[in-house]
């Protein structure tokens, strides 16, 4: 076991399609859901104040998504330790665990803003869903298309996911093959560092001007 191995354990198919379903499956009421039962306003009006609210919102999303990124490395590492005895994998493979951990603050992070700026958009969890999809699960095809035709790395900027998986590929120091090969260190940073600037700023929009309860 080696980065290369944690980077594909962090970006196969089963940890994707999870992320997917735990985001639209949790995260598509989690602020929705409230507008809709008008609950919003009964949290807000006592001492509990909007940060306290997203925080709270964002721990619960959170913790699901970290389940299946942070927490298989973690148990992975723990049982090659165990068995093999090998306590010197510990600090000669380091970049596993702080390059995970840097992944799933970043990437994880990242994600949890976007799905709680994109439920704050809409009274139904329902149309919040089905957003969802159409970005997570048809944002690689739709890419993919467009980077056959064209082979701009800009494409990816439509696809979350797989702009998740370079992150992935870029924390734990291994170069990927195929389309993720193209997206260098620069271009990921620059995607979730807009993703994490426009989440934040509807979210204040959002929170801060009261327009969420309207």
């Amino acid at each position: 076991m080696d980065e290369a191995w944690i980077a594909q354990l962090l970006s196969n198919g089963w940890t994707t399609f999870m992320l997917i379903i735990v985001s639209v499956w949790v995260g598509s009421g989690l602020v929705a859901r409230d507008r809709k039962e008008q609950t919003l306003e009964v949290f807000l009006g006592r001492a509990i104040g909007p940060a306290q609210y997203l925080w709270a919102k964002a721990a619960a999303l959170g913790v699901f998504l970290v389940g299946f990124t942070f927490v298989p490395t973690v148990i992975v590492v723990t049982f090659q330790v165990g068995l093999t005895g090998d306590v010197p994998f510990l600090w000669q493979h380091a970049r596993i665990l702080w390059g995970t951990l840097l992944y799933a603050l970043l990437g994880i992070g990242s994600l949890v803003l976007f799905v709680l700026a994109l439920s704050s958009l809409s009274r139904s969890p329902r149309i919040v869903g089905l957003a969802l999809i159409g970005i997570l699960f048809f944002g690689p095809a739709v890419s993919g298309i467009l980077w056959a035709i064209t082979h701009k790395s800009l494409v990816w900027y439509f696809s979350p996911i797989v702009e998740l998986k370079a992150l992935a590929f870029m924390c734990l120091g291994v170069h990927s093959k195929g389309p993720l090969g193209h997206l260098g260190d620069f271009h990921v940073a620059v995607f979730f560092l807009l993703m994490v600037i426009v989440s934040l700023a509807v979210l204040a929009l959002r929170f801060y001007r009261r327009g969420v309860l309207r």
